[in-house]
C-alpha cells in the first residue's frame, strides 16, 4: 500500500479530505507511525468543501444515494452544490 501511496504523491494525484485527515490522525498510536503518516498526508491535496450540519449530510446522502431531488430552500444544500455535490435542488 505504502508504494501505491507513494506513487500517487509522487504523480500529484493524492487529494485527501478533511474528515479522513481527521480520522487518520486520530488512529495514529505511536511516534513511529506519526513519523511515516503525516509526511504522507502532507504530500496530499486537500480537497475542501462545505461546512454544513450532519442532519443536513444525512438528508443529501439519502437524496442522492436514491437519485431523487430534494425540494428546499435551505442554503446549506445550495453550498454543498457549490462545493461539487451532484444534488438535485428543487424549491
Amino acid at each position: 500500500m505504502a508504494d501505491a501511496v507513494d506513487r500517487l504523491i509522487d504523480a500529484n494525484e493524492a487529494a485527501i479530505c478533511g474528515p479522513v485527515v481527521l480520522e487518520i490522525r486520530r488512529g495514529l498510536r505511536s511516534r513511529a507511525e506519526r513519523a511515516w503518516v503525516l509526511p504522507l498526508l502532507a504530500g496530499c491535496h486537500l480537497r475542501r468543501g462545505a461546512t454544513v450540519k450532519s442532519v443536513d449530510l444525512l438528508i443529501a446522502a439519502y437524496a442522492l444515494a436514491h437519485g431523487v431531488p430534494l425540494l428546499t430552500r435551505h442554503a446549506a444544500f445550495e453550498r454543498m452544490k457549490r462545493a461539487g455535490a451532484r444534488l438535485r435542488l428543487e424549491g
